[in-house]
Parts: C-alpha cells; sequence; structure tokens
C-alpha cells in the first residue's frame, strides 16, 4: 500500500487525483478529502463568496463516490447526491463513508491485532 505524501492537500491537488489506479483504502481517503474540501468551500461554512473550484470538487466527489461502490466500498445515498447537507444537519464524514478501516496498531501489540499488525476496526451505527 502506497501512503499520500501529507496530511493537507489543496482543493486544486485533490482535483488531479487518478483515483482509477488508487487501492481501496486511498480511494477512502480521497473520498473523505473530497468530502471536507467541498464543505470548507461552500458559501454557508466561511465567508460567503463561492470558491473558483466548489463545482469541480462536486464532479470529482460524485465520479470517485461511483468509483468506491464499484470497488465495494459502502457509503450513506448521501453522498452521491448533488447537494450535501450543510450547517448543522452535516453528519460528518465518518458517517458518509460507512467501511471498515484497517489502521497499523504499534508493533501488534494491542488485543485484536492480528500476526501483521492490523487491527480491524468497524464504525458503530447511529
Amino acid at each position: 500500500m502506497k501512503y499520500l505524501k501529507s496530511i493537507y492537500k489543496p482543493p486544486e491537488k485533490l482535483l488531479h487525483a487518478k483515483f482509477h489506479k488508487m487501492d481501496k483504502i486511498e480511494v477512502r481517503v480521497l473520498l473523505c478529502r473530497l468530502l471536507g474540501s467541498e464543505r470548507r468551500a461552500h458559501p454557508v461554512y466561511g465567508t460567503k463568496r463561492l470558491k473558483p473550484y466548489f463545482l469541480r470538487l462536486k464532479w470529482k466527489r460524485i465520479k470517485v463516490a461511483h468509483h468506491y461502490e464499484k470497488i465495494g466500498g459502502i457509503l450513506d445515498p448521501q453522498v452521491k447526491q448533488w447537494a450535501l447537507p450543510a450547517g448543522n444537519k452535516w453528519p460528518g464524514t465518518i458517517a458518509l463513508v460507512k467501511d471498515r478501516v484497517q489502521i497499523k496498531t504499534l508493533q501488534g501489540k494491542l488485543k485484536g491485532a492480528d500476526k501483521n499488525g492490523w487491527l480491524l476496526f468497524v464504525p458503530h451505527k447511529v
């Protein structure tokens, strides 16, 4: 698995990501970053002006969401809609991207980790 180089990427860099060649976990990370970037670019969130890349983020999010479901990911139906919930109705990216995540534990010493040190987390139902 190839790790992404930085935690924060500007929205313009996210728009150029080649998601068809990524693993399922990398596509999930990209989708979560697209959701967060689109929310921060929304006029309701910060300034009242529309960011120039806002509509392109929407198109990219919808394309990545359909691809993520095609490779076996589990999503909330709101992710594939044109308009995301705004304001107090925002459930968060964890509630929108419902899938199992594997997290590498510290040297596999935590209870429940397999022999390679991977611990499987399942998000609880809301």
